[in-house]
């Protein structure tokens, strides 16, 4: 992966597919689990998704928003680059590319994969250019698969980014620390409003990803307070 260039990867697989990336390589992974499920509450993980993505390329995308920072995507297809599977999405900060040449040091590359990179990885690039760009879900998803035609989230994913938008890109409503936060009424209403039973091992385990991307957030939000 390191021959690639790879500095950190998302995998939003399930256990039985996640690549130990981390353990081989050395690189930096984030593994969220995602079922390819249009019931799928994936608004839970978008923000912490993004806020680590934004921290692996070195971009403070808060200062950064009205400058609508232009990431390059770099999709790979075909039999031009074999390298790379089908299920990959390559984002990359269009500065360390111009510069590239002149640093000795690798700059940052993030690969963004579940199986097929179609769904899972293409709702996760389209909220990244949602967030990093101010876009509404329809000029991201324009904007992804003029990168990648087969970008396609489900229609349960395409619900929630619009709704992601509405909500200002954060389901969140942060308080004066960066140890305070809260879920926003209207995330709460539509999760109530969605009628959809979970089991208590499916219950327990949104808790537990809402908790890692919470714990992502602070922590990012930490480390520029300081």
């Amino acid at each position: 992966m390191r021959q690639f260039g790879f500095t950190q990867v998302v995998t939003l697989t399930n256990a039985r597919h996640r690549p130990q990336l981390d353990r081989i390589e050395g690189i930096q992974q984030l593994w969220v689990d995602i079922e390819d499920n249009p019931f799928e509450d994936i608004l839970i993980c978008l923000e912490g998704i993004c806020t680590w993505i934004e921290d692996a390329l070195g971009q403070d995308l808060a200062a950064e928003h009205r400058a609508k920072l232009a990431s390059t995507l770099q999709t790979r297809r075909g039999e031009q680059d074999d390298d790379e599977g089908p299920g990959d999405i390559v984002v990359q900060d269009p500065a360390e590319i111009r510069s590239s040449d002149k640093q000795t040091t690798q700059p940052p590359r993030v690969l963004i994969h579940c199986i097929q990179g179609i769904s899972r990885s293409g709702a996760i690039l389209v909220a990244y250019l949602m967030r990093s760009q101010q876009l509404s879900y329809e000029s991201a998803l324009k904007m992804a698969q003029s990168a990648r035609a087969m970008v396609a989230p489900n229609s349960g994913f395409a619900d929630q980014l619009r709704l992601w938008q509405q909500l200002q890109y954060t389901i969140h409503a942060w308080g004066e620390t960066t140890t305070t936060a809260s879920l926003k009424d209207e995330y709460l209403t539509w999760r109530s409003n969605r009628g959809i039973l979970l089991s208590r091992s499916k219950e327990d385990q949104q808790k537990s990803l809402l908790l890692k991307m919470e714990n992502i957030m602070m922590e990012s939000r930490a480390r520029k307070n300081a």
